[in-house]
C-alpha cells in the first residue's frame, strides 16, 4: 500500500470514528444517562445512587478512551511503518569486481 493510500485510509479511519462517537456520544449523554438515573433515582432497588451515578460517569470516560485508542491506532502504525523503513543502499564496495 503506498503513501496516498494509507493516508487516504487514515482520513476516512477518522471520519468514521468522529462520526461513530458523536452520535454515541449523543445518545448516552442526551438519552441513555440521564434516562438510567432517573429510573435509578426514582426506584428503591438502587440502595447507593451517588454511585451509580459514577458508574455512569465511567462508562463515558471508558467510551471516550476508547474512541480515542481507535483514532490513533492506525496513525501509530504508520508512524512506526515509517520509521522502520529501510533506506536503499548501494551495492557493497568489492575492488576488482566489475
Amino acid at each position: 500500500m503506498d503513501n496516498f493510500r494509507t493516508a487516504i485510509f487514515l482520513l476516512a479511519w477518522t471520519f468514521t470514528i468522529g462520526l461513530i462517537y458523536m452520535v454515541v456520544n449523543t445518545m448516552m449523554g442526551g438519552y441513555f444517562i440521564p434516562i438510567m438515573n432517573d429510573i435509578a433515582n426514582d426506584s428503591s432497588l438502587v440502595q447507593d445512587k451517588a454511585a451509580y451515578s459514577l458508574q455512569t460517569g465511567t462508562a463515558t470516560t471508558a467510551f471516550n478512551v476508547a474512541c480515542l485508542i481507535l483514532v490513533l491506532s492506525p496513525y501509530a502504525y504508520f508512524f512506526v511503518k515509517l520509521l522502520l523503513k529501510k533506506e536503499s543502499t548501494s551495492q557493497p564496495y568489492q575492488p576488482g569486481v566489475w
